[in-house]
């Protein structure tokens, strides 16, 4: 969410990256298998959004490192 935001992106990211309202909500395109699980926390804010699927995740409850060099995501949250 972070790196969305000082790219540029005008990501709302209401809670400020505490998984609490789903406004950072991306779809993961290609690199799905380079990211940790989600928490259960996440999973069940996912749960709560109408548009989400399997490839659904918080953009605040990721950390990129550099294994996640191919990574490829489609911004679904609402942008300010």
């Amino acid at each position: 969410m972070e790196l969305l935001k000082a790219s540029g992106y005008d990501i709302l990211a209401t809670c400020g990256g505490m998984a609490l309202c789903a406004t950072c909500h991306i779809e993961i395109l290609q690199g799905k298998d380079q990211l940790p699980e989600p928490s259960e926390q996440e999973l069940d804010m996912l749960d709560t959004l109408p548009d989400a699927n399997d490839n659904s995740r918080l953009a605040c409850q990721l950390r990129l490192s550099n294994w996640n060099e191919k990574l490829a995501i489609k911004i679904k949250g609402i942008l300010s």
